[in-house]
């Protein structure tokens, strides 16, 4: 699909056992953080989330196959700077798995767990929420020889549903990461991605996948609305021309001339073909009252038109979003 070589980097040889955070508890993060438990059974391993289970937790991987998933080390988000426990850890291993709106959040976490950590650890942030990150933003809070940066694009599908009784976790489609590195390649790491499961594959073009999939993203959300349809059911909802003219527009707000229409629809229907049978968590989230997804993203493209200075593609989505907005 995209230039790939399967190879993670490594650790050096001799050991180190890392800690291991989970910052979000919703879908991805518990359906990662199971993934985590399994495959790497010492590690010491938390997830930080808004809200603690007191249910029964279910998971349900791609062949319809359930398993408990006992797990007891949870961090209050909103208690993140009363921890009881000390940590003992050179090395700290961050899994981002928040919404794109919340991402920004998870600076505070990162300092409050190395504020509680008694050694001064290295530490990796790897990045699998949608949207697009302000690196700068992250970069600038760590020093240099403290942390550095693995981005994941997700192309595949999770859903959380709370049952009366439990709370069941489902990888509806899709077992698929694409990684790269925000900066240079890093030879400390080696076992950070759960790879028995997933399938991961490395991509020097990460940071271009990042922008199409936050244009997926944002269409899937625009174009279905506050709808329970799959994502298939886009193509009746906006003509081939309409999705021709955005691909063109959006491929002007950047400089990188590799981010190309043809790139984009390339793109963006072989997400939907991996993923058409699912619901997109913009429009699931809508339809649930909750509108800061899809406010983010139109929040996040307006930012990417003003700073392209394109009055052309800046007034396209401008009208694009008005004649949404009127229709809805």
């Amino acid at each position: 699909m995209f230039l790939v070589k399967n190879k993670i980097n490594k650790f050096s040889k001799k050991h180190i056992k890392p800690l291991r955070i989970v910052i979000g508890g919703g879908s991805l993060g518990l359906f990662f953080s199971h993934r985590i438990s399994i495959e790497y059974p010492n590690s010491d391993l938390f997830i930080i989330s808004k809200s603690i289970p007191d249910k029964t937790i279910l998971i349900e991987d791609s062949n319809k196959c359930k398993s408990q998933f006992n797990f007891k080390n949870f961090i209050d988000s909103n208690k993140i700077n009363k921890i009881q426990k000390k940590f003992n850890h050179k090395l700290i291993i961050f899994y981002i798995c928040l919404p794109p709106e919340e991402v920004n959040a998870s600076i505070d976490y990162i300092k409050q767990i190395n504020k509680y950590n008694q050694f001064s650890a290295k530490n990796v942030i790897v990045f699998f929420n949608n949207g697009v990150i302000n690196y700068h933003l992250f970069s600038s809070s760590f020093s240099k020889n403290e942390y550095f940066i693995i981005r994941s694009i997700v192309i595949s599908g999770f859903m959380r549903i709370e049952n009366e009784n439990n709370i069941l976790v489902k990888n509806t489609s899709g077992r698929i990461f694409y990684y790269g590195y925000y900066g240079k390649k890093n030879n400390l790491l080696k076992n950070i991605l759960p790879k028995k499961y997933f399938e991961f594959k490395y991509s020097k073009s990460i940071f271009k996948l990042e922008k199409a999939k936050f244009l997926t993203n944002l269409l899937l959300g625009l174009f279905i609305n506050k709808r329970l349809l799959t994502n298939k059911e886009i193509f009746p909802l906006v003509k081939p021309a309409t999705l021709d003219e955005i691909f063109y527009n959006y491929s002007i707000l950047f400089k990188d001339k590799k981010i190309t229409p043809h790139f984009l629809k390339y793109y963006f229907n072989q997400a939907i073909k991996q993923t058409e049978s699912n619901i997109n968590s913009i429009s699931y989230a809508w339809y649930h009252g909750n509108t800061k997804p899809i406010e983010y993203f139109l929040a996040k493209l307006q930012e990417l038109s003003y700073l392209s200075n394109n009055s052309k593609a800046k007034n396209f989505f401008e009208k694009l979003i008005s004649l949404k907005n009127s229709s809805n």
